[in-house]
């Protein structure tokens, strides 16, 4: 099974005013596709492993990019 996950940062959520010195960061990652994290869990196991980060436009993609 995979379980895909969106990686957050602090200030990737709520407020979404930019610092003073951090206006122009904000505008070139909106440019970019997020990051998100893929783990792989056996199918009798609890436990996950982290098998690696892949960057896609959303889950649909970031799922199908990490089979």
């Amino acid at each position: 099974m995979i379980s895909i996950f969106k990686k957050q940062l602090y200030g990737d959520y709520g407020d979404r005013e930019a610092a003073g010195g951090q206006e122009s960061t904000a505008n070139n990652s909106r440019s970019e596709w997020p990051l998100w994290e893929v783990f792989i869990r056996s199918k009798a196991g609890l436990d996950h492993k982290h098998a690696g980060s892949l960057h896609a436009a959303d889950a649909e993609m970031a799922i199908e990019n990490a089979r």
